[in-house]
């Protein structure tokens, strides 16, 4: 354990934060760089991540292991507390149109989700690349958790079209929309940005070049910020 901790702190692109028991889980991560994909409501990381996934990478999805937090009773029996239901439209109308119910319903799932995504990326701590799709990643505060972040974008039009035709109203878009920091300001905060208005083919020259991105920070220790 001691030299898994030594090695740990001799690898250059490791960001360090505050010791506590979280921090400490993240310290069994060291042979690999942890990637976070992030952006606004539709921008199309689900799409990026699946590009990634096709050519051999993981990708881990932080929706996904919020949604398996419903199943824990005692965050279930939280979360039909505050809210009277345990149905996801439900909770997700109430969210979205009372910030004091979803910073609330933020205070549940935030804690153990990082939890569980720093015991996901432990288990991987073996591949080269970890990616991780992360819709609220710097409001959540997971980015300290990443060594790299990407911010995929697109035209508000396109992200509203493509909302949708996923069975979301505008009214349901723009109160997501707006519990969201702006596109612009998560571009700022990314190390890299991808522009996903376009076609597929669009994209794909964009995640060579992204890749490019990581391995120059995986050889020179380049990081965020």
């Amino acid at each position: 354990m001691l030299f898994a901790i030594q090695t740990v702190f001799s690898q250059p692109f490791l960001q360090f934060k505050p010791f506590n028991s979280l921090f400490f889980l993240s310290l069994l991560v060291p042979y690999m760089l942890k990637i976070a994909i992030t952006g606004s409501i539709a921008s199309g990381k689900t799409t990026v991540a699946g590009i990634l996934k096709r050519k051999g990478f993981k990708a881990l999805d932080l929706d996904a292991i919020v949604s398996s937090l419903y199943k824990r009773k005692s965050i279930a029996s939280k979360i039909k507390a505050l809210f009277g239901s345990l149905d996801r439209k439900e909770i997700s109308e109430q969210a979205f149109s009372d910030s004091s119910k979803r910073k609330s319903l933020e205070s549940i799932l935030h804690p153990p989700a990082r939890e569980a995504l720093l015991k996901e990326l432990n288990a991987l701590q073996n591949e080269r690349f970890v990616f991780a799709e992360a819709p609220l990643l710097f409001e959540s505060g997971f980015d300290q958790d990443f060594d790299f972040s990407v911010a995929v974008s697109a035209d508000q039009r396109v992200r509203l079209s493509r909302a949708v035709k996923k069975g979301l109203t505008e009214k349901e878009f723009l109160e997501r929309e707006r519990a969201q920091l702006p596109e612009k300001e998560k571009v700022k905060r990314a190390g890299f940005a991808i522009d996903n208005s376009g076609s597929i083919e669009e994209l794909k020259p964009q995640i060579e070049r992204l890749l490019k991105k990581l391995e120059s920070v995986e050889s020179q220790g380049e990081l965020d910020g």
